[in-house]
């Protein structure tokens, strides 16, 4: 296998990470479209994908300025799961490999990270579904799992993730906050095995997607006349940048727009992370996934032992704004990486190798407690590899050993 392609297919935008090579030599890269890595499910019959499509279908929509509607900001949306994105999608892997085709018989994987049908949104079709269509646009044989598998297996490739190592932190909950939906599962680490607790994950339609758009339409609402159609994509761009930088500051620190069309504003646009938690659509997004997470957390105590402050791992595409780590902290010890809007798609990369590893077929069973993880060591990638690398597993002799458990 030469490499692995994971996907992350989200309600406007979707995420592709590829993998190649085995053990220190392992990399990750964002692949995007050439122009943006948060690729926009955009297409058209002039063969336009991603962001081309994209700008293309803005300039018909008109001027965004002149009447800014959630409508007018994804006018462009497509459903990624469509054959025609799909195909399209097929050709950008195509190119970036070097004209070679993303199949398992040129050596490549495809892995989709998605939610099981019983709780798809957006009109997701469920996982054989997914299959066929993406057959039929070229992507043969593509594998699935599960969103929160997806994002433990992104963190399982850190050596020491926020200097808390994984023996020590056995009780883990995953938390994938998508656009319009969020999702957690529990988990034992113990004995070289990952074991799911009781019937998790649970998801909820609670997403960041809404809020997003929100901040674009204050951002235009203060713009001067003229904004130009395409500075659109640019904006939803600087939505996600200005979530991140809100996430590095005090609760009482604001933070002030300097993104897409700040040159165009008349009056400045302000934030803190306290004023966003005060919001009422914010609080009760917050209410509904602390409950999730609790469920969860007694999930983790219902087989009998104490999950003590489990390790909560926070992700996904709308674990970029604050206030969901900010409302689990009560539960555990929160971690998120720098970059959530690649973890599922880093982590279905992953899921290949680390599947063998999981058993989620049974609650957890007790292991003697301090149990070593056995989960492989990892070694950062030189730059361009934007996320960890990790080991083979398949045998402890194909582990050089300074990497092994």
């Amino acid at each position: 296998m030469t490499g692995v392609i994971g996907l992350d297919l989200q309600h406007s935008r979707s995420m592709i990470v590829l993998r190649e090579g085995e053990g220190v030599r392992t990399v990750l890269a964002p692949v995007g479209d050439g122009i943006r890595y948060a690729v926009p499910n955009a297409c058209d019959d002039q063969g336009r994908w991603g962001s081309a499509a994209a700008e293309a279908s803005l300039v018909s929509c008109g001027d965004p300025g002149s009447a800014p509607a959630a409508a007018d900001l994804l006018c462009w949306r497509r459903s990624p799961w469509s054959e025609q994105f799909l195909r399209g999608l097929h050709a950008r892997l195509t190119g970036y490999l070097g004209q070679v085709a993303p199949t398992p018989p040129n050596g490549y994987r495809v892995v989709v990270s998605v939610l099981p049908s019983a709780t798809a949104s957006d009109g997701e079709p469920p996982p054989t579904d997914l299959r066929k269509r993406c057959a039929a646009a070229g992507l043969t044989d593509v594998a699935t799992v599960d969103p929160t598998d997806a994002l433990l297996c992104r963190w399982l490739t850190e050596p020491d993730p926020g200097g808390t190592p994984w023996e020590a932190s056995p009780a883990v909950v995953a938390v994938v906050c998508g656009e319009t939906w969020t999702s957690a599962a529990a988990y034992r680490i113990e004995g070289g095995r990952v074991r799911r607790a009781r019937t998790y994950p649970e998801t909820v339609a609670t997403g960041t997607g809404t809020w997003c758009t929100e901040l674009a339409l204050q951002v235009l609402a203060r713009c001067r006349p003229g904004v130009p159609a395409t500075a659109v994509l640019a904006l939803l761009d600087g939505v996600g940048e200005f979530a991140t930088g809100l996430r590095g500051t005090d609760a009482d620190r604001a933070l002030e727009w300097s993104g897409p069309l700040a040159d165009r504003m008349y009056a400045p646009l302000r934030l803190t992370r306290r004023e966003l938690l005060a919001r009422q659509e914010i609080r009760a997004a917050s209410g509904t996934v602390a409950a999730l997470v609790s469920r969860a957390v007694t999930a983790l105590a219902g087989d009998g032992r104490e999950a003590g402050r489990p390790l909560i791992l926070v992700g996904g595409c709308g674990a970029s704004w604050p206030f969901l780590g900010d409302a689990l902290t009560p539960f555990g010890t929160v971690r998120q990486s720098s970059a959530p809007c690649r973890d599922l798609a880093a982590g279905a990369a992953w899921w290949p190798l680390l599947r063998t590893r999981f058993d989620t077929t049974r609650p957890a069973a007790a292991t003697r407690p301090g149990a070593s993880t056995g989960i492989p060591s990892s070694a950062r990638s030189p730059e361009r590899r934007t996320e960890p690398a990790a080991t083979r597993t398949s045998g402890h002799d194909d582990v050089p050993p300074w990497l092994r458990p």
